[in-house]
């Protein structure tokens, strides 16, 4: 075997050991918890974190404004792929869906799908179609 072959076993034996790990944290405190709790603001928050670092695919925007508790309101946003320029988005014909939860106290039910759901987009176990 050559060198330059090892190294890209290496390279990749990493990637997958990395990815595996990441995937092991992208675990919701709903799933974690059998059902019994679901995410506070801030878990919440660092599991849309955790998934963009995982990730091209989303990204996270904080300018939004305010929560009427004072927090960041933050608007994610998943893209198939990758692009994020919502004027391209417009020229390319995309499809856009707006997901709005967590507007209600005592209805963590979205807010725990979505979170499902980003990371099932994430990771490839949902694939979004290309005009999303």
């Amino acid at each position: 075997m050559n060198n330059n072959y090892i190294k890209k076993t290496i390279f990749s034996l990493i990637i997958l050991i990395h990815g595996i790990a990441q995937g092991q944290n992208l675990e919701t405190q709903f799933e974690k918890t059998k059902g019994t709790e679901s995410a506070t603001y801030f878990e919440a928050i660092d599991f849309y974190n955790r998934l963009s670092k995982v990730s091209n695919k989303i990204k996270i925007d904080t300018t939004t404004g305010l929560t009427d508790a004072g927090y960041p309101l933050h608007y994610i946003s998943i893209s198939a792929d990758g692009q994020f320029d919502v004027r391209q988005w417009h020229k390319e014909n995309k499809v856009v869906v707006l997901i709005n939860n967590g507007i209600h106290a005592g209805e963590p039910d979205g807010i725990d799908a979505s979170m499902m759901f980003a990371r099932d987009i994430v990771i490839g176990k949902i694939n979004l179609p290309k005009n999303i």
